[in-house]
């Protein structure tokens, strides 16, 4: 919950979100080498939010 304020949509993805998403790739035939972030904009603040013990956050919860 720490990362949520730096979030640009203001609340982490649910799962079913992420799920939606990864059911969306895998029935688009057409559709290759292509990074979709699900993440509420996390990835638009950068890399430097993440504290040495938060690094393990996207890892974990994939």
């Amino acid at each position: 919950e720490r990362l949520v304020k730096y979030v640009p949509m203001g609340r982490h993805s649910t799962p079913e979100e992420i799920a939606e998403t990864c059911l969306f790739l895998a029935q688009a035939e057409t559709i290759t080498g292509q990074i979709i972030y699900v993440d509420g904009g996390l990835h638009l603040v950068g890399p430097d939010l993440q504290e040495p013990d938060d690094a393990h956050y996207a890892a974990e919860d994939c």
